[in-house]
C-alpha cells in the first residue's frame, strides 16, 4: 500500500509536468500491482491512463487520476478489512 501511494503521487507530478513517459511507466506499474491483487477495476483505470499517456492526450488524465484515487481507496479499505478478519481468526 505504501508503494501504491508513492505511485499515485508520481502520477500527479507527471500529469502536472506533462511528463508522459513517467506517467506511462507509473500507470503500467500500478496496473500490474492491481491486477496481481485481483483489483480489476483499478487495473482497468490504470490501463486507460497508460493508453492516454502514450497518445499524449493529457486533458483527460486529471479526471482519470481522480477516479483511480477513489478506486484505490476502495481497494485499500477492502484489503484492510480482510487483513483484520485474518488477524482475528489467528
Amino acid at each position: 500500500m505504501e508503494e501504491s501511494l508513492k505511485l499515485l503521487q508520481a502520477m500527479k507530478v507527471a500529469i502536472a509536468q506533462a511528463d508522459t513517459q513517467t506517467l506511462n511507466r507509473v500507470a503500467h506499474t500500478l496496473k500490474g500491482s492491481s491486477a496481481n491483487l485481483s483489483a480489476a477495476p483499478l487495473a482497468q483505470l490504470c490501463a486507460t491512463l497508460e493508453v492516454i499517456s502514450t497518445s499524449g492526450e493529457l486533458d483527460r488524465a486529471s479526471s482519470l487520476l481522480a477516479q483511480i484515487e477513489v478506486e484505490y481507496d476502495r481497494v485499500k479499505n477492502t484489503l484492510q478489512q480482510e487483513l483484520q478478519k485474518s488477524e482475528t481468526n489467528l
